[in-house]
């Protein structure tokens, strides 16, 4: 299989995982709270999953941190965090705005075994 999927995470490296939260020290997605990941750490975990998962050679990572780059070259994504900075972290896979509010570990590890599954089914 020599495709390369291309997922590109927005986000700030310092803040927290889940910006939706209304607690000062954090929440868990189940509400309660506690202290919490920042952007950065949670980016990091993604990269180590996928690495323990074998799939890094089908898989490019990529962090943007929005306080070191220019948004106005990301018109999605500025239009998105103009509207609700709570939405970051936001996940582009293949150029395509696909995910907000969050890394989602356990969805982007069945896209790309999908997108994988897929593309080796059409070589056969």
């Amino acid at each position: 299989m020599d495709i390369k999927i291309n997922i590109v995470i927005y986000g700030i490296k310092t803040e927290p995982a889940n910006m939706s939260c209304s607690c000062t020290s954090g929440c868990d997605c189940d509400g309660a709270c506690s202290p919490t990941l920042t952007q950065g750490d949670d980016f990091k975990s993604l990269e180590e999953s996928f690495a323990a998962a074998g799939m890094n050679q089908h898989v490019s990572l990529e962090f943007r941190d929005l306080t070191e780059i220019d948004v106005a070259l990301y018109p999605q994504v500025l239009t998105l965090v103009a509207k609700d900075r709570s939405l970051l972290p936001i996940t582009e896979i293949n150029g395509k705005i696909s995910f907000y509010a969050g890394i989602k570990k356990e969805i982007l590890h069945s896209l790309v075994k999908r997108i994988l599954s897929k593309n080796a089914a059409e070589k056969e």
